[in-house]
């Protein structure tokens, strides 16, 4: 499109004469449906007849005012949040952006505060521009340069997917992060079919011993039509609706939260089904049934087995931090051969609570954003 001199085509090619400036629209359609009754595609529309009138309808506006808008559009987002790590040197400040990455990795004790300034922000710009509109981001997002992409751009729930969203709440991108949300509640039919049918068949390796089975589970490789691959990934609905749960955190959008609850309660009546009783003994000598993980396997590591928590470097001693407790609180503890040493428990909004480790039991009264630290060893 060009307000000025000739455009032609001919013979599969364009040709521009005379033109000041041209503008070209490259516009897509598709069938999609978030919807699993209809095998997620919608009969009534039509992708050429959508590509049309989107390029139609853009052909109608100035150059000018498609960048302004875009820019608006963008704005929005992206002003609601900015980071500042310090002042970068000179030096550091001459170097091209390819050669500054390089220095910062083979010289991991010097900061380059404005770079990683930057870092942050390049995430924001894939997350603003990757995470709109019901789909959420795939492996490689929009930006797939040939029709045969690693991993067939899909949706690795071990834990590509959820890493994708890490960032959005923390750096004000809130809204971005309901994406994934929309693509569970979606998927959510589909998901509970396959593993009622499938999750305890004999070529799962990870079926649940008991012959039970209920409620939802996915596999390491899924897309948007509720399609599944590679292998069942038995923890993988829990990551997912740790990444859900974490944008109500902040949030304490009590609508979002019914619209994820059938989300994850059936990842909690999987599990249910799931665990199984193990004996442990602890370091005294005295022995105690728990409850863990029938046979997985420890995404990226490995290797197969029950009980798969946290790595066995980590047995003897260890802490977590920020487990969400119900009521409005958040949970620190550390442990020592097999039992809690510390526990903190902070408020995220709720007052009235109980700590109970082992038979330690306290009641706790903390007023919004208070903590307190327990010995309980």
């Amino acid at each position: 499109m060009s307000s000025s001199g000739t455009i032609k085509a001919e013979d599969g090619k364009l040709s521009f004469s005379g033109c000041r400036e041209v503008l070209i629209a490259v516009c897509a359609g598709t069938d999609y449906s978030p919807d699993a009754d209809q095998d997620f595609r919608d009969p009534s529309m039509v992708p050429l007849t959508v590509t049309r009138a989107k390029t139609a309808a853009a052909a109608k506006v100035s150059g000018a005012a498609l960048l302004a808008t875009h820019v608006v559009d963008y704005q929005r987002l992206y002003d609601r949040f900015s980071i500042d790590l310090g002042r970068s040197s000179a030096v550091q400040r001459s170097l091209d952006s390819w050669s500054r990455i390089a220095v910062r990795y083979t010289d991991a004790s010097t900061p380059d505060p404005e770079l990683e300034a930057a870092y942050v922000q390049y995430g924001r710009y894939l997350t603003i521009t990757g995470s709109r509109d019901w789909l959420p981001m795939n492996l490689q997002g929009l930006w797939i340069h040939n029709n045969t992409p690693d991993w067939y751009a899909d949706y690795h729930t071990d834990i590509n997917v959820q890493m994708n969203y890490w960032l959005a709440d923390p750096a004000g991108l809130g809204d971005n992060a309901e994406e994934l949300a929309r693509y569970c509640r979606s998927q959510l039919p589909v998901w509970t079919d396959v593993t009622k049918r499938l999750f305890n068949s004999p070529d799962n390796r990870f079926r649940n011993s008991t012959g039970e089975v209920a409620g939802w589970a996915v596999a390491f490789s899924t897309n948007i039509y509720g399609g599944s691959g590679w292998a069942w990934h038995p923890s993988g609905n829990a990551w997912l609706c740790a990444t859900l749960w974490r944008h109500y955190e902040y949030t304490q959008d009590r609508e979002y939260l019914e619209t994820i609850y059938p989300v994850v309660k059936g990842a909690a009546e999987f599990w249910k089904a799931r665990l199984i009783t193990t004996e442990v003994t602890d370091a005294d000598g005295s022995s105690r049934e728990v409850l863990v993980d029938d046979t997985s396997w420890s995404p990226e590591h490995g290797p197969d087995g029950k009980g798969n928590t946290l790595p066995k470097a980590w047995s003897a001693k260890g802490s977590v931090t920020g487990i969400g407790a119900r009521g409005g609180f958040t949970v620190d503890f550390s442990w020592r051969d097999g039992r809690a040493t510390t526990v903190t428990v902070r408020s995220v909004g709720g007052t009235e609570t109980e700590l109970r480790a082992g038979k330690f039991r306290k009641k706790i009264s903390l007023k919004p954003g208070a903590s307190v630290k327990i010995d309980v060893s």
